[in-house]
């Protein structure tokens, strides 16, 4: 069997089976408590609930078996026994038979739930001391009754106030006092003696406000309700608007005064802080009150496994406008890199990889949150070009990234609030500053403008100076070591850029500019045309470019799977001769046409039929392999019908009779006539290079006068507004091809 109690089980008058397993007779195993206390509650339902923030069931300790019961006191009262500072109370915690036992060690409870040290916890103690002090002055004397205990009281007091009894400062501090000095009232006393004898120990603890649930507020269910929500909907609401409201819309409810509601809003937020917090701050909830009993570093084993990367505002009005701080931060060394940048964009995230790639190598993976700067197809791209994974964190957690958070605010209170320009870290402290700069302005001259003393570029070296020779080493707590400590004692291989590839890193770093395609003239970009000779080989295709902002008069050409095609130049801005690009991208498509032609020429040297010959010989020969059935017939003919043959024969008659011994020439053939704008179209659509001889074709025949359907010359007209059209007259004009070569 327990010879003591789980801690906690002091604090309260309710206790769960785990609580009680073996105490004063109980079973020795929980499920055996849990079955002898369901038992004793079935008839006390009120005597059993459910422990808060838990699943566990607490009994309350009146339904408790009486050896069960004792058991518990008399471990209470030991342990107050066992306690120095409350050895004057051992012979007033003797059991009295007309005070339950319940209310007994309720007061013991309440004694010992009251703060060390606080206002409310002196007063008790200093009561019980001077009651037990008047009660074994008075065991001497030999008077009882009613009035003879007046007399002592008022006996009593007056070697009080005079100083006759030697008490501890403490006491004498938690007393009344009367021109500064301790002062005992025989009505006090009196009281004190009274409340003890009909109470016992609880009669001395005073009753200083309402107890929990005892208010009229705890007992007005809907009232407690109402004021709830309207805290909850407006957090910062006060009592004097709360009675405003109730008395405009819940007149039957405004039942107490606004200084009444601003206390028990005041005691309900103590009682309920965790989701209070939560509710009207959660960023203050997350900062101070979450729980964060794992680490972000668990699985951190190694340099440049993770970096966090994240933008804070710093805080900052410098010379040049407000700035941004961009922070990176390795999970393994703590090593922190600062960039000072007017605005968090994609371009000074990318800056701040470039400076921490080449100062501690490439990492394994970065962690970010989900702003665009941190997505952006520039950042994203870098990335996958580095082979550097990504992690996002989940929006509005800052925590996932509490690690470099806390670099910034180590960087905020440690440094930046000595240096002139430092605005605040909220905006208490920004009027506070504000309002003394102010006064000292005025104090030395009234109509002086209040300037910043840094620009950018010094707070970059001051950031870069201060992470080098303190934040670097300085011992960090979760680490136990400095930064380079943790560098140095590190002996696994760091991959880094060598110095011939970071022109490579910094070209990976120019922004991507998506697509464009190349046409005629070259690359239209930003209203200028940027040329290569390699791009003659690109007319009327997709390529991909990157753009630099500080040299806007170049591309970088890449092809859709982000092979380097050539660096295109506009030439108004580099100025190189167009004359001579022009040129040599004549003579590069020339060469591939020829090698182009050399490829057809050999793929169709072995063909003697073209396509719809085959096709047609291939229709022939399976029409002849099927013979038609000959169908049953009948002759058909009505009246009109026969009346048209007559007409028909006499018009071939006379015919016959006017016809001239010789004939004329017949009438030159006309072309076959297609059937639509569409199916002219249609022609060829699967050669591009036959497609347009054939339109080419018609042109010729309408520059000879020759027969043209009105099908043909619509579709000619639609097809010279294509790419197509513009790709293949180039082709055909450089490369000297003819319509004979395509049967034309």
């Amino acid at each position: 069997m327990a010879d003591h109690l789980a801690p906690n089980v002091s604090l309260d008058l309710w206790f769960t089976p785990q609580e009680l397993k073996g105490v004063g007779g109980m079973p020795g195993t929980v499920q055996g408590c849990r079955k002898t206390l369901a038992k004793l509650a079935a008839e006390h339902p009120d005597k059993v609930r459910q422990r808060k923030k838990t699943k566990a069931k607490e009994y309350h300790f009146s339904i408790l078996p009486e050896p069960t019961r004792m058991h518990i006191y008399q471990q209470h009262r030991r342990r107050l026994e066992s306690d120095p500072q409350m050895k004057r109370l051992r012979q007033m915690m003797d059991p009295r038979a007309d005070i339950p036992l319940p209310d007994r060690l309720q007061a013991i409870i309440e004694l010992e739930r009251l703060e060390p040290g606080s206002a409310r916890r002196l007063r008790a103690e200093g009561r019980i001391a001077v009651v037990d002090r008047f009660e074994e002055w008075r065991a001497t004397a030999n008077t009882y009754g009613p009035p003879a205990i007046m007399s002592e009281i008022a006996t009593f007091c007056r070697m009080f106030n005079a100083g006759e009894f030697k008490f501890e400062q403490a006491v004498l501090d938690a007393m009344p006092k009367r021109n500064g000095k301790p002062w005992l009232t025989v009505k006090t006393l009196h009281r004190w003696v009274n409340n003890w004898r009909k109470h016992g120990l609880k009669g001395l603890l005073g009753d200083y406000g309402n107890r929990t649930g005892g208010s009229k507020i705890d007992r007005n269910e809907p009232l407690k309700r109402e004021i709830l929500r309207l805290i909850h909907n407006q957090p910062h609401i006060n009592g004097k608007r709360i009675l405003e409201y109730l008395r405009a819309d819940h007149p039957d409810l405004a039942i107490v005064c606004a200084r009444s509601i601003d206390r028990w809003i005041d005691r309900w937020k103590r009682d309920n802080k965790g989701g209070w917090v939560a509710h009207a701050n959660p960023d203050g909830w997350k900062s101070k009150l979450m729980p964060a009993f794992g680490s972000q570093h668990e699985h951190i084993e190694r340099l440049n496994q993770l970096w966090e990367l994240d933008s804070t505002p710093g805080d900052w009005m410098l010379k040049d406008g407000r700035h941004s701080v961009i922070g990176c931060i390795d999970m393994y060394s703590r090593r922190l890199i600062l960039h000072v940048s007017r605005t968090s964009t994609a371009a000074a995230v990318a800056a701040v990889l470039r400076k921490a790639i080449l100062a501690w190598g490439v990492p394994e993976a970065v962690r970010t949150d989900n702003g665009r700067d941190y997505v952006s197809k520039q950042v994203t791209t870098l990335l996958h070009a580095l082979e550097i994974e990504q992690l996002l964190c989940i929006p509005y957690a800052s925590e996932e990234k509490g690690t470099i958070e806390r670099a910034f605010q180590t960087m905020s209170h440690g440094i930046l609030e000595h240096l002139p320009g430092f605005i605040g870290h909220n905006v208490g402290e920004r009027q506070v500053i504000e309002a003394r700069k102010s006064f000292a302005q005025r104090l030395a001259n009234r109509d002086e403008v209040i300037e910043v003393d840094l620009d950018s570029t010094e707070l970059q070296r001051i950031l870069d100076d201060w992470c080098e020779h303190y934040y670097h080493r300085a011992r960090h707590a979760g680490i136990g070591k400095t930064p380079l400590e943790m560098v140095a004692a590190c002996r696994q291989p760091v991959r880094r850029i060598t110095a011939e590839q970071e022109r490579g890193l910094d070209m990976l770093l120019t922004e991507l500019a998506g697509g464009a395609t190349v046409g005629k003239k070259g690359i239209r970009h930003n209203n200028l045309y940027y040329i290569h000779p390699e791009l003659a080989l690109w007319i009327g295709q997709r390529v991909r470019i990157r753009y630099d902002d500080t040299d806007y008069g170049r591309l970088y050409v890449y092809s859709p799977d982000l092979e380097f095609i050539c660096l295109a130049e506009a030439p108004e801005v580099t100025g190189i001769s167009r004359q001579e690009v022009a040129i040599a991208a004549k003579a590069k498509a020339k060469k591939h046409i020829a090698e182009a032609r050399k490829q057809v020429r050999e793929l169709t040297r072995d063909m003697k039929k073209n396509i719809p010959e085959i096709v047609m010989e291939h229709r022939k020969k399976e029409a002849g392999n099927v013979v038609a059935m000959p169908q049953p017939s009948e002759p058909y003919e009505t009246k009109e019908l026969a009346e048209a043959t007559r007409a028909a024969d006499a018009k071939e008659q006379a015919d016959a009779a006017q016809r001239p011994l010789t004939m004329p020439d017949p009438e030159p053939e006309q072309p076959p006539s297609r059937a639509s704008k569409a199916a002219v179209l249609q022609m060829y659509e699967g050669d591009m290079n036959k497609r347009h001889a054939y339109f080419l074709s018609i042109e010729a025949r309408i520059e000879r006068h020759e027969f043209v359907t009105r099908a043909e010359r619509e579709a000619l007209e639609h097809y010279r507004q294509t790419d197509d059209y513009r790709v293949c007259d180039y082709v055909f004009k450089e490369g000297g091809l003819t319509l004979d070569l395509f049967g034309f």
